[in-house]
């Protein structure tokens, strides 16, 4: 097998390994906390990378206010829901 050959397989092996990596908010599993005891804005911002569609104040989103402890839910809308609800600010 030439050298460009392997080069296309590792490349093939690569886009078929990559999409099945998880999410760290999606796919933890027993790891160490992903959220707690990060601030909420930050906690937030991260959904958004992941891809929730998600608009926020700095006013009621303060820096002060920190994620107390791992949210338990699965998916990011839930996740959002978890994090902001003992500060009791909704989506």
């Amino acid at each position: 097998m030439s050298s460009r050959e392997r080069l296309r397989v590792a490349s093939i092996l690569v886009l078929v390994v990559v999409p099945i990596i998880p999410t760290p908010a999606l796919g933890r599993q027993n790891s160490s906390p992903v959220y707690a005891g990060r601030p909420l804005d930050a906690v937030l911002r991260d959904l958004q990378r992941q891809g929730l569609n998600l608009v926020f104040s700095s006013e009621l989103v303060r820096p002060a206010l920190k994620v107390d402890k791992e949210p338990k839910a699965t998916t990011l809308r839930k996740i959002a829901k978890e994090v902001l609800k003992p500060h009791a600010l909704e989506l």
